[in-house]
């Protein structure tokens, strides 16, 4: 069971919707970092070469991602 937490200000639906987003991005960085790809252990320091493996390691996280969820598919 999990438990969202938020000031009264705004709507519950609207909090959970951003929650959602933000589980969705720290689920990419677990992946991108040390549970899966391990991106801080290449030791690059070069910003255009960074850049590009850190979008193709992304778009590899979002072929796994659809891979698996059409392979739940009924």
């Amino acid at each position: 069971m999990n438990v969202v937490l938020t000031d009264t200000s705004g709507s519950a639906s609207r909090s959970l919707s951003g929650y959602r987003k933000r589980f969705r991005i720290e689920c990419l960085f677990r992946a991108l970092k040390s549970k899966g790809f391990k991106l801080e252990s290449t030791h690059m320091t070069l910003h255009v070469i960074v850049e590009r493996l850190l979008c193709l390691l992304t778009l590899a996280y979002l072929w796994c991602v659809l891979v698996d969820v059409l392979k739940r598919a009924p």
